[in-house]
């Protein structure tokens, strides 16, 4: 991972210990939760907020937000931005969906 004036560059597979530690407030995941999160969530360390958003497809797409601290209005903008982004159309509407979305998951 590199952290450039406070930003999260490339993670992956750091997501747990992002969390934990606060440098990161959101984790979102869309279908699988990973395994090692669930300890942390059933011991109250993390907490988890999850939709079913409807899209063209036959079954509903699954999001999760897992976070620690993070405030009640981040999370509802995030959650209703990524419903947006799924549903837009217009390939600059999506485009300023997503980098808010990237913005509150503390990337930029």
């Amino acid at each position: 991972m590199t952290e450039s004036l406070g930003k999260l560059g490339p993670h992956e597979g750091q997501e747990l210990e992002l969390l934990l530690s606060g440098k990161k407030p959101i984790a979102y995941f869309y279908e699988l939760l990973p395994i090692e999160f669930i300890k942390h969530l059933e011991q109250g360390s993390l907490s988890m907020i999850s939709k079913d958003i409807e899209t063209s497809l036959s079954l509903p797409f699954s999001i999760m937000l897992i976070y620690k601290d993070a405030s009640l209005a981040d999370l509802n903008e995030l959650m209703l931005c990524i419903e947006k982004s799924l549903k837009e159309t217009q390939l600059e509407d999506r485009l300023e969906l997503d980098r808010r979305i990237g913005q509150l998951l503390g990337y930029s």
